[in-house]
Protein backbone atom coordinates (compact mmCIF):
# COMPACT_ATOMS: atom_id res chain seq x y z
CA UNK A 1 0.00 0.00 0.00
CA UNK A 2 2.89 2.48 0.81
CA UNK A 3 4.42 1.79 -2.01
CA UNK A 4 1.37 2.70 -4.80
CA UNK A 5 1.38 6.07 -2.83
CA UNK A 6 4.42 6.65 -3.29
CA UNK A 7 4.32 6.15 -6.67
CA UNK A 8 1.49 8.03 -6.78
CA UNK A 9 3.06 11.28 -5.26
CA UNK A 10 5.69 10.53 -7.74
CA UNK A 11 3.35 10.79 -10.60
CA UNK A 12 1.52 14.33 -9.11
CA UNK A 13 5.16 15.62 -8.42
CA UNK A 14 6.47 14.84 -11.99
CA UNK A 15 3.04 16.06 -13.47
CA UNK A 16 3.43 19.16 -11.55
CA UNK A 17 6.94 19.73 -12.56
CA UNK A 18 6.20 19.05 -16.60
CA UNK A 19 2.73 21.94 -16.19
CA UNK A 20 5.46 23.98 -14.13
CA UNK A 21 7.71 24.07 -17.06
CA UNK A 22 5.17 23.77 -19.86
CA UNK A 23 7.20 25.82 -22.17
CA UNK A 24 9.94 23.61 -22.66
CA UNK A 25 7.88 20.43 -23.20
CA UNK A 26 5.55 21.78 -25.34
CA UNK A 27 6.38 21.58 -28.81
CA UNK A 28 4.67 25.27 -29.68
CA UNK A 29 3.33 28.01 -28.68
CA UNK A 30 -0.13 27.22 -27.84
CA UNK A 31 -1.91 30.59 -29.87
CA UNK A 32 0.23 30.04 -32.89
CA UNK A 33 -2.92 29.46 -35.59
CA UNK A 34 -2.12 27.13 -38.65
CA UNK A 35 -5.14 27.50 -41.11
CA UNK A 36 -4.25 24.74 -43.25
CA UNK A 37 -4.72 22.05 -40.62
CA UNK A 38 -8.01 22.56 -39.06
CA UNK A 39 -8.63 19.77 -36.50
CA UNK A 40 -5.60 17.65 -37.73
CA UNK A 41 -6.05 14.16 -36.18
CA UNK A 42 -2.71 13.48 -34.20
CA UNK A 43 0.72 12.34 -35.54
CA UNK A 44 1.40 8.71 -35.98
CA UNK A 45 5.60 8.03 -35.07
CA UNK A 46 6.90 6.00 -37.53
CA UNK A 47 10.37 3.79 -37.29
CA UNK A 48 9.66 2.42 -40.94
CA UNK A 49 9.70 3.64 -44.01
CA UNK A 50 10.16 2.08 -47.39
CA UNK A 51 13.77 2.29 -47.06
CA UNK A 52 13.93 0.33 -43.63
CA UNK A 53 14.22 0.61 -40.00
CA UNK A 54 15.53 3.90 -38.47
CA UNK A 55 16.14 4.59 -34.51
CA UNK A 56 15.32 8.18 -34.89
CA UNK A 57 11.34 8.37 -35.17
CA UNK A 58 9.94 10.66 -37.48
CA UNK A 59 6.34 11.79 -38.69
CA UNK A 60 4.50 12.41 -42.05
CA UNK A 61 3.54 15.90 -43.05
CA UNK A 62 0.18 16.20 -43.14
CA UNK A 63 -1.82 16.48 -46.02
CA UNK A 64 -5.69 17.79 -46.84
CA UNK A 65 -8.01 15.36 -48.57
CA UNK A 66 -11.12 17.21 -49.92
CA UNK A 67 -14.17 15.40 -50.45
CA UNK A 68 -14.57 15.56 -54.69
CA UNK A 69 -18.15 15.69 -54.76
CA UNK A 70 -18.12 18.85 -52.00
CA UNK A 71 -14.98 20.66 -53.04
CA UNK A 72 -16.75 23.81 -51.11
CA UNK A 73 -17.06 22.39 -47.83
CA UNK A 74 -14.42 20.80 -45.43
CA UNK A 75 -14.36 17.61 -44.28
CA UNK A 76 -11.99 17.19 -41.82
CA UNK A 77 -9.81 14.30 -43.91
CA UNK A 78 -6.32 14.08 -44.02
CA UNK A 79 -3.41 11.22 -44.62
CA UNK A 80 0.11 10.94 -44.31
CA UNK A 81 2.56 12.40 -47.33
CA UNK A 82 4.79 9.80 -47.63
CA UNK A 83 6.99 12.44 -50.05
CA UNK A 84 7.59 14.48 -46.91
CA UNK A 85 9.17 12.85 -43.64
CA UNK A 86 10.54 15.00 -40.60
CA UNK A 87 12.61 13.34 -37.74
CA UNK A 88 12.34 13.79 -34.15
CA UNK A 89 15.01 16.03 -32.58
CA UNK A 90 15.73 16.59 -29.50
CA UNK A 91 16.68 19.87 -27.54
CA UNK A 92 15.66 22.18 -30.25
CA UNK A 93 15.10 26.25 -30.75
CA UNK A 94 11.80 26.84 -31.22
CA UNK A 95 9.09 29.82 -30.81
CA UNK A 96 10.27 31.86 -26.78
CA UNK A 97 8.65 31.28 -23.91
CA UNK A 98 9.29 32.62 -20.51
CA UNK A 99 10.99 29.76 -18.47
CA UNK A 100 9.00 30.36 -15.03
CA UNK A 101 7.41 33.47 -15.81
CA UNK A 102 10.98 35.30 -15.96
CA UNK A 103 13.55 34.43 -18.10
CA UNK A 104 13.17 34.01 -21.45
CA UNK A 105 14.07 30.89 -23.18
CA UNK A 106 13.54 28.98 -26.73
CA UNK A 107 15.14 25.22 -26.60
CA UNK A 108 12.25 22.79 -26.59
CA UNK A 109 12.18 19.23 -25.57
CA UNK A 110 11.50 17.83 -28.85
CA UNK A 111 10.16 19.04 -32.51
CA UNK A 112 10.74 18.68 -35.92
CA UNK A 113 12.27 21.17 -38.49
CA UNK A 114 10.26 23.53 -40.41
CA UNK A 115 7.57 23.69 -41.91
CA UNK A 116 7.13 19.84 -40.55
CA UNK A 117 5.04 19.55 -37.60
CA UNK A 118 4.68 17.13 -34.94
CA UNK A 119 1.24 17.59 -33.21
CA UNK A 120 1.31 14.23 -31.02
CA UNK A 121 -2.62 15.21 -29.36
CA UNK A 122 -4.03 17.24 -33.04
CA UNK A 123 -4.86 20.55 -33.69
CA UNK A 124 -8.42 22.28 -32.81
CA UNK A 125 -10.14 24.44 -34.93
CA UNK A 126 -8.04 26.97 -35.76
CA UNK A 127 -5.13 24.51 -36.10
CA UNK A 128 -3.16 25.14 -32.49
CA UNK A 129 -1.53 22.34 -31.62
CA UNK A 130 -3.49 20.70 -28.44
CA UNK A 131 -0.57 19.24 -26.60
CA UNK A 132 1.09 22.58 -26.09
CA UNK A 133 -2.41 24.10 -25.47
CA UNK A 134 -2.91 20.82 -22.65
CA UNK A 135 0.14 21.98 -20.56
CA UNK A 136 -0.56 25.52 -20.82
CA UNK A 137 -3.86 25.16 -19.78
CA UNK A 138 -2.70 22.84 -16.92
CA UNK A 139 -0.41 25.62 -15.49
CA UNK A 140 -3.48 28.07 -15.08
CA UNK A 141 -5.24 25.02 -13.45
CA UNK A 142 -2.66 24.29 -10.98
CA UNK A 143 -2.33 28.00 -10.22
CA UNK A 144 -6.24 28.15 -9.50
CA UNK A 145 -5.67 25.19 -7.14
CA UNK A 146 -2.72 26.49 -4.89
CA UNK A 147 -4.66 30.47 -4.94
CA UNK A 148 -8.04 28.41 -3.45
CA UNK A 149 -5.35 26.38 -1.38
CA UNK A 150 -4.08 29.75 0.30
CA UNK A 151 -7.07 31.65 0.60
CA UNK A 152 -8.80 28.39 2.05
CA UNK A 153 -6.10 27.94 4.53
CA UNK A 154 -5.66 31.73 5.26
CA UNK A 155 -9.45 31.54 6.23
CA UNK A 156 -9.24 28.68 8.40
CA UNK A 157 -5.97 30.66 10.43
CA UNK A 158 -8.36 33.63 10.59
CA UNK A 159 -11.05 31.76 12.68
CA UNK A 160 -7.82 29.74 14.90
CA UNK A 161 -6.86 31.67 18.20
CA UNK A 162 -3.00 31.34 17.87
CA UNK A 163 -2.03 31.63 21.51
CA UNK A 164 -4.49 29.00 22.35
CA UNK A 165 -4.37 26.74 19.62
CA UNK A 166 -8.08 26.55 19.31
CA UNK A 167 -10.82 27.49 17.28
CA UNK A 168 -12.58 31.02 17.99
CA UNK A 169 -16.27 31.47 18.19
CA UNK A 170 -17.95 33.59 15.67
CA UNK A 171 -20.96 35.61 17.45
CA UNK A 172 -24.28 34.79 15.39
CA UNK A 173 -27.21 37.10 15.94
CA UNK A 174 -30.33 35.11 16.91
CA UNK A 175 -33.31 36.31 15.19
Amino acid sequence: MRTRIAILVALLAALHLVLLFAGFFAPYDPTTQNRDLPYAPPARLHFKDSSGFHLRPFVYAWTSVVDGDQPDSYQGSYKEDHNHEYHIRFFISGPSYKLLGVYEASTHLFGVSEPGKVLLFGTDAYGRDELSRVLFGGQISVAAGITATFISSDSIAACCDSSEGSITKVPVKSA
